[in-house]
């Protein structure tokens, strides 16, 4: 296996590197007995992109979760309403040469539809080392939706779903044609919330692996 770190236009504080093997056979694996079924060649390429936060923002609230293969681990992971707030900054912050990423707003219908309340204090602060938030102004719940009702505004929803498009079947791919700007403001009137058991998170300066 080679590692190739990244090269950024722009430095910041994350990390990042593409592993590399092209020993297929080994990481099927972790899902299959049957290798052909991945329908690559078993000499393909595999690149395996990783990030790194070495100045991961305040207020994150963590979990722990363990599994058993490719063997049994334990791993400390982001709670869903911080993965949510990761989210909602993707939504309002990225900036992907002025193109919706439609991922981001695939999974942000995502952790809608599960009743995942975001964790405002951690998303306040994304925003703030993103240079996209004032640090002496609170981010309220109703703040948060009027923002994010602007940017759905703003979204071209055509680029949107031809993004995301290519990764979901047939039959998840007929809800998109559902994607306008009253479509998502309807759902984050009615739906968004936030999580007070973010208030009492403990902070964390751990570098957080993406």
């Amino acid at each position: 296996m080679s590692v190739e770190e990244k090269e950024k236009s722009q430095k910041d504080a994350v990390l990042s590197a593409f592993g590399k093997d092209n020993a297929i056979q080994y990481l099927l694996e972790i899902t299959t007995d049957l290798p052909s079924a991945s329908g690559m060649h078993r000499d393909a390429v595999i690149r395996i992109r990783v990030e790194i936060d070495t100045d991961p923002p305040e207020g994150a609230c963590f979990q722990r979760a363990g599994g058993l293969n490719p063997s049994p681990y334990r791993v400390r992971l982001y709670d869903e309403p911080s993965m949510l707030a990761g989210k909602i900054h993707a939504v309002l912050c990225r900036d992907f040469r002025n193109h919706a990423k439609g991922r981001d707003f695939f999974d942000y219908i995502w952790y809608l539809q599960r009743g995942v309340g975001v964790n405002l204090y951690h998303l306040q602060k994304r925003m703030e080392q993103s240079g996209k938030w004032a640090p002496e102004t609170l981010l309220t719940l109703s703040g948060l939706k009027e923002l994010l009702e602007a940017r759905f505004r703003d979204v071209d929803y055509d680029q949107a779903r031809a993004d995301v498009t290519r990764f979901l079947n047939r039959g998840d791919r007929s809800n998109l044609s559902l994607w306008d700007s009253d479509f998502f403001t309807d759902l984050t009137a009615r739906y968004l919330r936030s999580d007070d058991a973010a208030d009492h998170c403990p902070a964390s300066p751990e570098p957080s692996l993406r």
